[in-house]
């Protein structure tokens, strides 16, 4: 019987560093006020609306810089499951084993393919994801214009449905930097659409894993766009997600 217990993905995350304050950071902006319920609800969820503002969008509510998240999964009643105290937004074991990914954004597949790589690299974690031309992916990576990127969170086991970026707003920065950079942003938003949060707030540690480490790719990233990581994933994320969807279903916390 596993008996780790866990507030929310976030908590999964927490392994990973301390972000920085704001996320990757996205120009989709609304001035619809945000009703009180949906406050409560993702503070329950353990996301910080105090001190990070949450914004209101046509598509869901822009948490914590880059995070969308629709309001039935905020306000929904019976988040926590049987096994673990935790939310529904990580995906189910058996979904994590073929995630498939369309990319609709020309130019800039190489970055993709590089971004999924990396998560797929990781030994003992059953999560693997590929790339297709279907339109019955799982999940899509669409254009949004002036958005530096957002991604849904997974949802009832399945992975997020979409990740948003526009990649003209790289286009400033001299080779490699570019590719790096965009990279790392596809990396980070690939991280959210599998489950997991930014962790900067004070959550349960999963065992076996370091409070702070600064090179995670879940950092968020509060400085200007030429300010961004580059890096892969560090031995504490890749330790995250063998925890998450391990090979060891005793172990691994997904169901």
């Amino acid at each position: 019987m596993k008996n780790l217990k866990i507030f929310a993905v976030l908590a999964i995350a927490l392994l990973m560093v301390q972000c920085q304050e704001d996320g990757i950071q996205t120009t989709e902006q609304e001035t619809a006020a945000v009703p009180e319920a949906i406050i409560e609800g993702l503070k329950a969820m353990g996301l910080d609306t105090e001190t990070k503002e949450v914004v209101a969008t046509e598509r869901g509510y822009l948490v914590e810089g880059d995070m969308l998240i629709d309001a039935e999964t905020i306000l929904d009643p019976a988040r926590k499951s049987s096994k673990h105290e935790r939310l529904f937004n990580i995906i189910s074991c058996r979904n994590s084993k073929d995630i498939t990914v369309n990319n609709t954004i020309p130019g800039i597949n190489d970055e993709v393919i590089s971004a999924i790589s990396d998560w797929n690299s990781i030994f003992n974690s059953d999560l693997k994801l590929r790339l297709v031309s279907s339109n019955n992916a799982d999940l899509f990576i669409s254009f949004d214009a002036r958005n530096q990127g957002s991604s849904f969170l997974p949802n009832n086991g399945n992975p997020a449905t979409d990740i948003f970026i526009d990649p003209t707003l790289y286009d400033f920065l001299d080779e490699p930097r570019r590719t790096l950079i965009l990279t790392f942003v596809l990396k980070h938003e690939i991280g959210h659409a599998i489950g997991f949060f930014h962790t900067n707030e004070d959550f349960i540690r999963i065992p076996g894993t370091p409070f702070r480490e600064a090179a995670s790719v879940m950092n968020s990233q509060s400085s200007g766009i030429e300010g961004f990581q580059t890096n892969n994933l560090t031995t504490a994320d890749r330790r995250a997600l063998t925890l998450l969807y391990g090979r060891d279903d005793a172990t691994s916390i997904c169901e």
